[in-house]
């Protein structure tokens, strides 16, 4: 865990990289955006987005996943976590 930390901060390892990725919003009301694309059936999809934000009432993560299981589903499940700064 590194010493200063602001509303996030991101770890990330991927296999086959010897570097891995830590990094978190310098501002105090920052956040970021993280985007996952994944390969599906030869074409690519926009497999899940998680965004972190900073609002007047606190920080909030939330987590959008694509997802199908059927022709009536809207193909979307989402996650939201929230904590007081």
């Amino acid at each position: 865990m590194p010493r200063n930390v602001r509303n996030f901060w991101l770890e990330l390892t991927v296999d086959g990289k010897t570097s891995r990725v830590e990094t978190g919003p310098q501002a105090r009301d920052g956040g970021f955006r993280l985007v996952i694309l994944q390969r599906d059936k030869g074409g690519i999809i926009r497999a899940m987005e998680v965004d972190g934000r900073a609002t007047s009432m606190g920080l909030v993560l939330e987590a959008t996943a694509s997802h199908d299981s059927g022709p009536e589903d809207t193909g979307l499940r989402q996650i939201q976590v929230r904590t007081e700064r």
